[in-house]
């Protein structure tokens, strides 16, 4: 009795087996490996089938027997299994099963590609190393290039190691104390502690580097008569000569400072308006101890339009509406001659002046700083003016 209970358990299990093989509910499964094996020693397929059952649940990767992966909906063409690692030259069963109704299957038998895996590089590392910081620490941004690596490497520097994935790339070192000295670092594979590869890095002495911090700068709302504006500046320094330092403007030098200061400097600064003014402060003896600071000039015309210059004891000039005029106060005098000049010294107009009252348009010239210049009985005056 035992013996026929036995073969009936069989038959019912081959039945089964017979029924999942022979639903025609999916369609004719194809299953297509790609030609070419990936780095890593897996390769990708490519399967399509029709879902004839009109279910909607979506299926089951079977592979060899054991569930690989499962779909919550079915493809329109073909889906693509990317680096499949099963096989390597074996027989290799997919079977699709519909997860609606576990008895609708197609399956599919191939033959996999014989795929060797690529030996493990790391190269062509790559760092940049930053500027000392006020701290005295830099930090080092580093990059390479690597090919059948596990996910994650292993950095070590003079003893200490941190592990990091490979997508993480490029990483960032911060917090370096930079006395100088040269820092060796390995580079190795989590997995395969024979790929790795080594590198160097020379660091900056930073402990005794002079350090221009925290550069500000800013404008003081009014203007000065003469149309200049008034420039307050904080900054700290850090290993600053005892020379002290200068100041340049747009690049050009503006002044030199005995000592640093305990809280901040002031200086005179000609208007451009609205144009951005650079300020620099630079140590006196380190040409490579600076920092900049950017502000915006105001508009200081309107300040100069009213004012009256002095040019000698007997003649007055001042600006109106675009109109220079010159005004001898007292007596004539017949040997005048009047020269405007830009700011870099080329002459751009002349005139010999023979009346007490003397004027010029303005009006065409670019807005900017020029020179007047008036050669008196073979002495010169000059006094600068601003043309919005």
């Amino acid at each position: 009795m035992s013996h026929l209970r036995f073969i009936s358990i069989c038959l019912l299990f081959f039945c089964t087996i017979f029924s999942l093989q022979s639903q025609d509910c999916l369609g004719t499964l194809f299953v297509e490996p790609f030609e070419n094996c990936n780095p890593d020693g897996t390769f990708n397929i490519d399967i399509s089938f029709e879902n004839i059952s009109g279910n909607n649940e979506g299926f089951n990767l079977i592979v060899n027997g054991d569930i690989y992966d499962s779909f919550s909906n079915y493809p329109e063409v073909f889906i693509t299994i990317e680096n499949f690692a099963i096989g390597n030259g074996q027989e290799i069963n997919v079977l699709i099963q519909d997860i609606q109704d576990t008895t609708c299957v197609s399956s599919y038998t191939f033959i996999a590609p014989i795929c060797e895996i690529g030996e493990c590089e790391i190269f062509d590392v790559n760092f940049e190393v930053s500027e000392c910081d006020e701290n005295g620490n830099v930090f080092v941004v580093l990059n390479f290039e690597h090919s059948n690596t596990s996910d994650e490497f292993r950095l070590g520097g003079d003893g200490n190691g941190i592990v990091y994935s490979y997508s993480y790339l490029p990483i960032t070192i911060s917090e370096i104390p930079a006395n100088g000295e040269i820092l060796n670092f390995e580079i190795i594979d989590s997995v395969d502690e024979n790929c790795f590869t080594e590198f160097e890095i020379l660091l900056l002495d930073c402990q005794d580097e002079c350090i221009v911090n925290d550069l500000f700068a800013e404008a003081y709302e009014d203007c000065n008569d003469d149309g200049s504006f008034n420039v307050e500046i904080e900054f700290e320094v850090t290993n600053g000569n005892e020379s002290g330092f200068d100041v340049f403007v747009d690049g050009a030098f503006h002044s030199y400072f005995f000592t640093y200061p305990t809280d901040f400097v002031t200086i005179n600064v000609n208007a451009a308006p609205n144009a951005t003014i650079e300020i620099m402060v630079r140590d006196n003896d380190n040409e490579n101890c600076f920092s900049t600071y950017n502000i915006m000039s105001p508009d200081c015309a309107g300040n100069i339009t009213a004012s009256i210059n002095e040019i000698s004891d007997n003649i007055n000039i001042f600006i109106s509406n675009a109109t220079l005029f010159l005004i001898q106060e007292m007596n004539l005098i017949n040997e005048v001659k009047l020269f405007i000049s830009k700011s870099n010294g080329v002459c751009i107009q002349k005139e010999k002046v023979n009346n007490r009252s003397h004027q010029i348009s303005l009006s065409d010239y670019p807005s900017g700083v020029y020179f007047v210049t008036l050669e008196i009985e073979n002495s010169f005056y000059t006094e600068k003016i601003f043309i919005q």
